[in-house]
């Protein structure tokens, strides 16, 4: 959350369990969190490093033990375990003991890392606010709107099972296929160029969320857009994903909601 820690909802009973400075949290500030293949929780915090949270025990991560930066945009955990960092000051890889630094120095499109994903050929990319980079077998690619990126302000990436690599900006959405660029924006029936999260459900369809216009599903041929108006708790949506029984979760600064494909509920 922006301020209030991070709060986990048992989908099967709404319980909520939140957590935050007085119980182990670093910093209320939350950018990003994932669990990792090990069943520990990471928590990217906006000025407390990140935290890793096995359960029971908190372990936290700050530039004294290596971190770029302790402010921080993004976490992802790659198929060989290491845990990748997206901060203002490069993004940092963990291999379980040590933390390894990238930066523009050594390749990186830009310093602000807001997004992770891997390919399925096992590159990394990185969404930064100056472009996307590959990071492929020790080497360094950068992409920019001069290849086909609709914007070089990017907010979050994905990496689909087609290897598809879908990039969220603030002039819209953009497609690479590994060789061409499909762009869309409002002109193509997105309701917003504002992209902030991009995600693909189970049976296909991908959500997008966006600034004061809710969230857009986009099923390959059409889009549905969704407002507050529908059962969203609002306009803002910073994030989207799906549940464990098949619902889906938006999140944003104002709160969340569950959908589980006939009823809306805010939290």
């Amino acid at each position: 959350t922006n301020g209030g820690g991070a709060v986990k909802i048992n989908s099967s009973n709404s319980q909520i369990t939140v957590y935050n400075l007085s119980n182990g949290l670093s910093n209320n500030f939350v950018k990003g969190l994932i669990q990792d293949s090990q069943g520990n929780y990471w928590f990217a915090t906006y000025g407390g490093g990140v935290c890793r949270f096995t359960g029971s025990v908190w372990n936290t991560f700050k530039t004294s033990d290596g971190l770029a930066s302790n402010y921080t945009f993004s976490i992802f955990e790659d198929a060989s375990g290491n845990i990748w960092c997206g901060t203002n000051s490069g993004v940092s890889r963990f291999d379980g003991l040590s933390w390894t630094t990238f930066t523009v120095t050594d390749g990186l499109a830009n310093n602000s890392v807001t997004s992770i994903a891997q390919d399925g050929s096992g590159a990394i990319w990185f969404s930064t606010l100056d472009g996307i980079s590959k990071f492929a077998a020790s080497f360094w690619t950068n992409f920019s709107s001069q290849d086909g990126l609709i914007s070089n302000m990017v907010y979050s990436l994905y990496a689909d099972a087609q290897s598809n690599l879908w990039f969220a900006t603030d002039k819209g959405v953009s497609k690479y296929n590994g060789i061409t660029w499909t762009n869309y924006d409002t002109a193509n029936g997105i309701a917003a160029n504002q992209v902030y999260s991009i995600f693909r459900e189970s049976n296909n369809d991908y959500w997008f969320g966006l600034e004061k216009n809710g969230v857009s599903v986009f099923n390959g041929t059409s889009w549905n857009n969704i407002k507050q108006t529908e059962g969203l708790k609002t306009n803002y949506v910073s994030y989207t994903t799906e549940g464990s029984y098949g619902e889906y979760w938006l999140a944003s600064y104002y709160g969340s909601t569950r959908f589980d494909g006939t009823t809306w509920k805010n939290y």
